[in-house]
């Protein structure tokens, strides 16, 4: 079920960035299956992937701005 504290408290603040994130769950979760890998741990990183807008609706545009300043380091270990 998609009814853990966190979700819930996604759902308050963005309901479309909850729906977003049961939809991927629900991709992820069927993925996974098909490749035989495991369901259950692929459909919570679906759940919870956006789930930093609790605190910061920003955080997508500070995520990348932190990735760009630091793209040598990035460059690096990719």
């Amino acid at each position: 079920q998609s009814e853990h504290e966190l979700l819930m408290r996604l759902k308050e603040k963005d309901q479309d960035a909850y729906l977003h994130a049961v939809h991927t769950a629900y991709l992820c979760e069927k993925a996974a299956t098909c490749l035989e890998l495991d369901a259950q741990l692929s459909k919570a990183g679906g759940y919870y992937h956006k789930i930093g807008i609790i605190h910061a609706k920003d955080y997508y545009e500070k995520s990348c701005n932190f990735i760009y300043r630091n793209r040598t380091l990035y460059n690096f270990l990719g």
